[in-house]
């Protein structure tokens, strides 16, 4: 069992993360072709194929939310985790038989296989720490880390498999990969047992009206500000995959040598930035433990907001008319978004998610994590919502809404701090002895 005084994580942190890996890459091996599946493989017309694509995206975030009440009534996070496994691995297996008339189940066992999967894995995940131990955030951190190994892999190894041998590998990969999680999780659910604390959480008789209240009103303000930030994180896969596209050169030039980079490689650097940069905050963090001076997870929720500002208001600078009136920009300044997004998105999502499943009260770790999903499901509706607006205002004003909506966001962030510091601390002083 991990202590707050030991500097090691716990062994089963190590096994969720191989677990969520394999999940991952499997889910993107598929979900950023799927449109294109659709369209070839299933003969939809495009506007079909894109609008069934981005409502199962949705459906599978919103699905976390009754997920997460099975979780905590009827199912244990280990249990919700290995059911949601099953699922995908018969979704998964049913779309490889590759028959029309079968799609529509194979998305409905997907949609609630992520649901229970997502819940369960995430709640599991918080049951290895007491709310303030000071490793909760750093295993986050890592748990993060394998999410964005998975997403740097999937999309290379689908494509390698769809140019060589065609659909029906890219859908086998995505079948061997959920098999390859369940059985990793059937092999680990002994020590997954051994690790958790088994009162991890504290008991609404263990805290008064007041504090409950408290931890409450802080959950919702941390799911309401994840709104704000999954509808930035979502412009990377539209109006900056277009300005990639349309307005950015496709050569990146350093010294004697010269690197084509089309639309969809940054999507991949993106991931790539999150791996080099996860093992460097933790390092920064860990020293700034050992001075006792770490910033609080909600402080770094703070500084999430703040880089990822910068990032956008970095395109500003890059979408004046001074830029782009006679030439494709540089995609040096994509980079540099790229850069700001990645540290901000590593200071805001798993700090986010181990925030909300620190004030979770006892018995509702699965629904917290729940709405936590469905606010990434909203923030990615109001992203496509704004769309329409890309092709009707000025690239500059576009990001400037961006930027004005992450400032607000930043500054009512900023005007809580002291109050879920408190909410968070509160949990600690309650929990059972």
């Amino acid at each position: 069992m991990n202590q707050s005084t030991n500097s090691a994580q716990p062994r089963a942190l190590w096994s969720l993360c191989l677990v969520e890996l394999f999940e991952r890459l499997a889910a993107s091996a598929l979900f950023p072709l799927f449109a294109i599946y659709l369209h070839e493989r299933c003969g939809l017309a495009e506007g079909d194929a894109i609008a069934i694509s981005s409502s199962l995206l949705a459906a599978t975030y919103l699905s976390s939310v009754p997920a997460g009440y099975l979780a905590d009534h009827y199912l244990s996070a280990h249990r919700a985790s290995l059911l949601g496994l099953t699922l995908l691995v018969f979704g998964y297996s049913v779309l490889a038989l590759d028959r029309l008339f079968l799609l529509w189940p194979a998305l409905m066992l997907l949609t609630v296989g992520m649901g229970l999967f997502r819940t369960g894995i995430t709640a599991a995940l918080a049951a290895l720490y007491e709310p303030n131990d000071p490793l909760r955030d750093e295993g986050f951190g890592w748990f993060y880390l394998a999410v964005n190994v998975g997403y740097v892999c999937g999309p290379l190894l689908a494509e390698g498999c769809r140019a060589q041998w065609g659909w029906s590998a890219v859908l086998l990969l995505t079948m061997l990969a959920t098999s390859s999680g369940l059985v990793v999780a059937m092999f680990a659910r002994g020590h997954l047992s051994a690790s958790r604390h088994k009162p991890a959480l504290v008991s609404h008789a263990d805290c008064s009206r007041v504090q409950e209240k408290q931890r409450l009103h802080a959950l919702v303000l941390v799911c309401g500000l994840a709104v704000v930030f999954f509808m930035a994180i979502q412009q990377t896969g539209g109006p900056l995959a277009l300005f990639a596209q349309d307005q950015t050169a496709r050569l990146l030039v350093v010294s004697k040598w010269s690197l084509e980079l089309r639309p969809g490689h940054y999507a991949t650097l993106h991931g790539l930035f999150v791996l080099l940069l996860l093992p460097i905050l933790n390092r920064l963090f860990a020293r700034l433990r050992s001075h006792h001076r770490e910033p609080s997870t909600a402080t770094k929720l703070a500084w999430g907001f703040l880089f990822t500002t910068a990032a956008f208001g970095l395109m500003i600078v890059v979408s004046s008319d001074n830029h782009i009136r006679s030439a494709l920009v540089s995609p040096y300044w994509l980079l540099g978004f790229y850069f700001l997004l990645s540290v901000g998105e590593l200071l805001l999502s798993p700090m986010g998610l181990s925030l909300v499943t620190g004030l979770a009260p006892a018995g509702r770790a699965g629904r917290m994590v729940g709405w936590w999903y469905a606010s990434v499901a909203l923030g990615y509706w109001v992203a496509g919502a704004m769309g329409w607006l890309w092709s009707r205002w000025p690239h500059r004003h576009y990001f400037a809404l961006v930027v004005a909506m992450l400032m607000i966001a930043a500054g009512v962030l900023a005007s809580r701090l002291r109050s879920l510091d408190m909410a968070l601390r509160s949990m600690q002083q309650h929990k059972p002895k």
